[in-house]
């Protein structure tokens, strides 16, 4: 008996440190993951879909979702954080800011983060939207937040870059990184990867010293992602870049036709973005050799997303596409009402996005 009672005790402890040990469930925050792979760990819809639901709030839907089980969050110009249910798209509640929320939100526990072009970072109770703290950056923030440790990291677009508490929204460093910070950080083994409007890409210590930075042609609207020895992050000067994670230096240099605004996805040592030449590009994670592209027709600013075997992104011609992430194969396509910028969310064989059009779909 005193052996079950101590395996019981152990086996608890175990699941109470896991807990512990990952504040963040994957999915729960842009591109799905601190490095910003943009791969979400779940059922793919490989199938042409159908709408499962629309959701409309007569704005335009630039922030891309963060889906639970039960519930779907996202920010909207109109101001509004929405919390939608799953299942059915119920308005569950609303959260309003004085400005656009072009930001996704960051969930991590019960609490949501967004920040709004009000200046404001919010925290807000996630079942029923009631603010438990705000913290004013000055400037309009587009940048979403992650979160490292117990603060949670952002960017505004005066160029300030702070790491605030998450507990009371004190401000624990700040640094200027620029003229403006729209790029959303990525986080990896205790270093920061953020781009900013002077053209670079800054890695950042903890305690927000600045440990290299790579300079671009132009600035960096996009979010970079990190793997284990390359950070990749594309630039308004039409190029996406891949510098050594240890000390900032170029690996490699892949030139498209026109700017870049996508964030890319890394998976099985690819490289997935979009451009607005109107293609979506495969490249080798090691080399930046082209494996692949697919033509649009249009600008791509949203940024893809990967499960399993299959890539979606949206267009500004309105188009959800998905591809075959191995060959490039168009396997089906959505056409929604208006552009597409955010990027769409995958979770349980469903796909979820907003669109210019002032809806929010649910796909399956």
């Amino acid at each position: 008996m005193i052996m079950l009672r101590n395996g019981f005790f152990l086996f608890f402890f175990i699941i109470l440190l896991s807990s512990c040990s990952s504040s963040l469930q994957q999915g729960m925050k842009f591109r799905a993951d601190l490095m910003n792979t943009g791969v979400y760990n779940t059922i793919p819809l490989q199938s042409e879909p159908q709408l499962l639901w629309k959701y409309q709030t007569g704005a335009w839907v630039r922030s891309s979702a963060v889906v639970t089980n039960t519930m779907v969050y996202f920010g909207c110009s109109d101001g509004n954080l929405y919390a939608l249910d799953v299942v059915d798209g119920q308005l569950k509640w609303k959260f309003s800011t004085d400005g656009q929320i072009g930001s996704s939100p960051l969930l991590v526990k019960n609490k949501l983060f967004i920040g709004s072009y009000d200046g404001k970072l919010y925290c807000v109770e996630a079942l029923t939207g009631q603010l438990l703290w705000d913290f004013d950056t000055g400037d309009r923030i587009f940048s979403s937040p992650t979160i490292a440790g117990k603060n949670i990291l952002i960017g505004a677009l005066n160029g300030d870059f702070y790491a605030i508490s998450m507990k009371n929204g004190e401000v624990i460093w700040k640094i200027t990184l620029g003229t403006g910070v729209s790029s959303s950080p990525a986080y990896k083994d205790g270093v920061i990867y953020v781009g900013s409007w002077d053209g670079k890409l800054y890695a950042l210590k903890k305690n927000g010293d600045i440990k290299w930075d790579f300079q671009t042609e132009n600035l960096i609207f996009a979010s970079p992602a990190v793997t284990e020895k390359i950070v990749v992050v594309g630039s308004l000067d039409g190029n996406m870049y891949g510098v050594d994670i240890e000390n900032g230096s170029e690996i490699w240099k892949f030139e498209t036709g026109d700017q870049i605004t996508s964030s890319p996805a890394i998976l099985n040592n690819t490289v997935y973005f979009g451009s607005k030449d109107g293609y979506l590009y495969a490249l080798s994670l090691t080399s930046g050799e082209l494996l692949w592209k697919f033509e649009d027709g249009g600008e791509i600013e949203s940024s893809p997303s990967i499960a399993d075997n299959m890539i979606y992104f949206g267009g500004v011609n309105g188009v959800l596409y998905a591809l075959n992430s191995v060959s490039g194969e168009l396997i089906w396509k959505y056409t929604t009402g208006g552009r597409l910028f955010a990027s769409p969310v995958v979770a349980n064989g469903k796909i979820f996005i907003g669109s210019k059009d002032g809806f929010f779909y649910a796909l399956r």
